[in-house]
Parts: C-alpha cells; structure tokens; sequence
C-alpha cells in the first residue's frame, strides 16, 4: 500500500508546498517520519510523543531530514518547533501502541547491530586468513 497523506487541517497548509505546487521537503520529511514512528498524524495530544518517538529512531538510523555542516555531522532539522507547525497533519499509518513501536524498534536496532557484526567478524577472519597465509 502506498504512502497517502491529507494536509488541510495544518494550520496554512498552503505554506507546505513550494511555489510550484509540490510538497516542500520539509513536508516529505514529516510524512516519512509518520511511517517510522508508526503514528498516524500529529495533534494537540500526540506532538510530543511524535517527537519524541522521532528523536529514538534519528538517534539510531540518523536523521530524515537534515542539514550537513563543513565537518561532516548532521543536524536533524525536523525540530519540535517543526513538528508543531504539522498538527492536524494526517496519513494512512496505521499507529502502534508506544510497547509496540518499541519493540519494532528494538529489533530493528538489534538486527542492524548484528549485521554489523557479522561483517567486522567475517572481515577479521579474512585478515587472519591472510596473514596466516603469508
């Protein structure tokens, strides 16, 4: 199923479309993020959960959206502030309870962490390998 969104009950809604007509980044960024944090739109009561629950999974994965600096690091730019500014934004994500999400994204975590062990483990096996061999 595809990613469907309805914006008309953000506050100037219009403001989240370029001149041109298309969804500005900021905008694609938000509605990515719905899906990630597994809730259905933001409101008055959920923001701070959607925040919050977004600052878990960018603490992990990295930032949606995001400024990079002459260094090299990333800033989220999908702020509170931002976040506010989306209320009354709604999508067909379907919302899991906050014990479901976390434990989606634990595994999630956990899957990317092995993953990445397996491959230091292999890469270390073919440097013994090599340096057996020579």
């Amino acid at each position: 199923m595809s990613l469907s969104w309805n914006l008309q009950k953000v506050n100037n809604y219009k403001k989240l479309y370029n001149g041109k007509g298309k969804l500005k980044e900021v905008t694609t960024g938000v509605i990515q993020a719905c899906l990630a944090v597994k809730m259905r739109g933001i409101t008055a009561t959920n923001y701070m959960e959607f925040y919050e629950r977004l600052c878990i999974y960018e603490s992990h994965f990295g930032p949606f959206f995001f400024r990079t600096y002459e260094s090299g690091n990333k800033k989220s730019l999908l702020t509170l502030k931002v976040i506010k500014k989306y209320i009354g934004i709604i999508t067909n994500v379907q919302t899991w309870t906050r014990t479901s999400w976390r434990n989606q994204l634990a595994r999630k975590i956990y899957d990317d962490i092995e993953s990445k062990v397996k491959i230091a483990i292999k890469q270390e096996i073919e440097e013994e390998k090599k340096h057996d061999q020579s």
